[in-house]
């Protein structure tokens, strides 16, 4: 059996983690952007003697976390053994804050949803689990399902989210590389002073609701978490110079993104090459 499917990337700009008994109430409150760069899934499934998955990312064999957790807590309900293949296409930096971990456990559970005939409901939670267990994004997949410019209001794979309106804006961003989000969600230090301005960021975005408020709360967020590079500070203090809408740091990567209309990319692109990253230009993407 084939299968394909495609999830967007994410970008988020503040978040505050949440704990709950139940690991589907466990998740992130903030805000974020869904992105229309992401990664294609495609799936090959047959039936075996025993079941095993192999993963590709681009074309090369790699071990996903994510995506393996995904296929252990999918298939061992199936009473059929199946040899499944997986490969993952994306143009997107891993690592780097993008939301392509959760982008590929959506898609893995997606297309293994296919092949085992589950409600996609199913498939959606599958992946927003693997992605907690594994340290993956703790609410990428949540905006990953909704779209658009994403206020994750309350935690977990039932939360409630609404839309802060996109106006005719594009998302620009430049990313240097990844940080761990394994490693910052493992200090609780930080884990403190994450939660502590992320709820401060969700009190003031309901008095903000729009484009120029919420990345006006990442920039505050980002400084007050400490987790700029001094290469990441100077290319968003560069942007600023020339761009009225602010930019903030990715969460996580080492990576700043802004909102951007058409008349203004040559000029931000400009600035933004003199830099030795990753420059992406993106729509906004909303769910079909």
């Amino acid at each position: 059996m084939f299968a394909e499917t495609f999830v967007p990337g994410n970008i988020t700009g503040f978040f505050a983690l949440h704990s709950a008994e139940d690991i589907l109430d466990t998740g992130t409150t903030g805000a974020g952007v869904c992105i229309s760069q992401g990664v294609r899934t495609r799936m090959e499934a047959h039936r075996s003697s025993e079941t095993s998955c192999a993963f590709y990312t681009n074309d090369k064999r790699v071990d996903i976390a994510g995506a393996a957790k995904v296929c252990e807590n999918l298939l061992r309900a199936s009473s059929e053994p199946y040899e499944v293949t997986f490969h993952y296409d994306t143009t997107l930096p891993i690592g780097s804050g993008y939301g392509v971990s959760g982008a590929t456990a959506l898609g893995t559970a997606r297309c293994l949803g296919h092949l085992l005939h589950c409600p996609q409901e199913l498939c959606g939670a599958i992946a927003h689990r693997a992605e907690i267990e594994t340290f993956g994004g703790h609410g990428d997949v949540v905006s990953q399902l909704s779209g658009g410019v994403c206020l994750r209001e309350s935690p977990g794979i039932n939360g409630i989210i609404s839309q802060i309106p996109k106006q005719d804006h594009k998302v620009l961003s430049l990313s240097f590389g990844p940080l761990s989000t394994k490693k910052v969600l493992s200090d609780s230090k930080l884990v403190e002073t994450i939660n502590c301005n992320g709820l401060a960021c969700m009190q003031d975005i309901t008095h903000k609701k729009s484009l120029e408020g919420m990345m006006g709360l990442s920039r505050s967020f980002s400084i007050a978490i400490g987790l700029e590079t001094p290469r990441l500070k100077e290319a968003i203090s560069a942007l600023d110079k020339t761009h009225t809408m602010p930019s903030s740091m990715v969460m996580l990567g080492e990576t700043l993104f802004t909102f951007a209309r058409d008349e203004d990319m040559p000029r931000l692109l400009d600035v933004l090459l003199s830099f030795d990253g990753e420059v992406f230009v993106s729509d906004i993407w909303e769910k079909i």
